[in-house]
């Protein structure tokens, strides 16, 4: 899967680690959950109701220290 953020870009090979029901400030969502193994480990929850948006990442260093981003709304523009 192709990543980018502010500082690189990559692609990245995921584990799937199976099918979630996750609970965030966005509601209750089904999920596909992944994980790019490595060093720096970083996991995806993408939501199947929405277009497999990312609505959970959860990013560990190498140091353990770790950084989560979760969805608080969404909101789908029509076409």
């Amino acid at each position: 899967m192709p990543v980018g953020s502010r500082k690189r870009y990559g692609v990245y090979r995921l584990e799937v680690l199976g099918d979630e029901e996750i609970e965030l400030p966005a509601g209750v969502l089904r999920t596909l959950h992944l994980r790019a193994p490595g060093v720096n480990t970083t996991e995806l929850w993408l939501a199947y109701d929405y277009l497999l948006l990312p609505v959970k990442i959860r990013h560990v260093d190498s140091k353990g220290d770790s950084l989560v981003q979760v969805a608080t709304h969404i909101r789908l523009s029509p076409e």
